[in-house]
């Protein structure tokens, strides 16, 4: 890896990616990549793993240096450093990315562009309806993954509908996953294994919570309780709005990870999606195309239609009013909201 950086037509230089973390036996690792050109195209190698001590700035600016002078790698010839967004990193003063700036000016500091996409994806979450749905999903794969009873219960259901159903609408998952907390790409396949098993976890929970009798009172409560969630039709257009728009996220997150990409490609492609999601907000007939979906589900959990939820409290002293559809109120109140967020 190094004579290949050493002979690159245009000089030895290159740019590192690092990020720690802690092993098995509770060590903080240091993983250092570098990133150079080999026939006129980037590529990414990892070249060690360094044990840390301390991960102050300083101490693993100093660790950084000392790998590239072990391995005969000139610091002088670094032209760009990946970072994350932790304070010993990119810290304006003391972070790691401030120190090794000072001693190679060189070397230009870029965030990392998946962690920044990662923060707008948690910014939007915060609207209230998106929040609770996705904390219900969280608890719904809590439920079961710690529980192999439960588990060969979601199975044996799973298995009871791909009998009455034809081939090719055959339910591919047996298993719902945890709703990991930093990884998006693994939420979004988190959302599409709930959106395709759907039918067989509320079958499974309605035998646990009412027709089976051999489950304990723990169980029954929490699997009524969470079979109420996700019947919701709260819960529904908040699902369908967020699996929608991260059918565009999913791909550019897979993208900005990609080794072979370069900055202007990634803005590119940021900008695109952007752009995307700039006309879904005011194009109808995607919002009417999403809205279908919500209806689908809606009977599929046994919802008649999409009942508004009660949002102020019971007016009795004025004269009744047409009230707002289903369709334009969740438009209104998840939708646009979760958009411009």
């Amino acid at each position: 890896i190094v004579n290949e950086i050493k002979n690159q037509v245009d000089g030895p230089y290159f740019g590192f990616q690092c990020d720690e973390v802690t092993d098995s036996s509770n060590w903080e690792q240091l993983g250092m990549v570098v990133r150079y050109v080999k026939n006129n195209k980037p590529v990414e190698r990892l070249i060690s793993f360094i044990p840390c001590e301390t991960i102050t700035g300083e101490a693993i600016c100093q660790q950084l240096i000392s790998c590239f002078q072990d391995v005969g790698l000139d610091p002088t010839m670094c032209r760009a450093m990946t970072l994350d967004g932790a304070g010993n990193m990119a810290g304006r003063q003391r972070g790691c990315a401030a120190c090794f700036n000072r001693l190679y000016p060189k070397a230009i500091h870029h965030y990392c562009s998946s962690h920044d996409l990662n923060l707008a994806l948690c910014k939007s979450c915060e609207v209230k309806e998106i929040h609770l749905m996705l904390d219900s999903i969280k608890q719904l794969g809590i439920f079961f993954k710690y529980s192999p009873k439960r588990s060969r219960r979601l199975e044996k259901a799973v298995d009871d509908i791909n009998l009455i159903r034809p081939l090719e609408n055959q339910i591919a998952k047996s298993k719902l996953g945890l709703f990991c907390e930093t990884r998006w790409i693994e939420k979004h396949t988190t959302l599409y294994d709930f959106d395709i098993m759907f039918e067989a976890i509320l079958q499974c929970l309605d035998a646990i919570a009412i027709s089976e009798s051999n489950w304990d009172a723990k169980t029954v409560g929490e699997a009524y309780g969470l079979m109420k969630r996700v019947t919701d039709s709260t819960f529904v257009a908040a699902f369908q709005t967020v699996l929608y728009f991260f059918g565009f996220t999913k791909g550019l997150s897979k993208k900005l990870q990609g080794s072979s990409i370069d900055i202007v490609q990634g803005y590119e492609m940021v900008e695109t999606v952007r752009q995307v999601l700039r006309n879904a907000r005011s194009d109808e007939t995607v919002y009417d195309t999403v809205f279908q979906k919500m209806e689908t589900m809606a009977t599929v959990a046994g919802l008649e239609s999409l009942h508004l939820p009660r949002h102020c409290s019971r007016q009795t002293q004025r004269s009744n009013v047409p009230a707002e559809t289903a369709q334009l109120f969740f438009k209104r109140a998840i939708f646009i909201p979760y958009l411009d967020s």
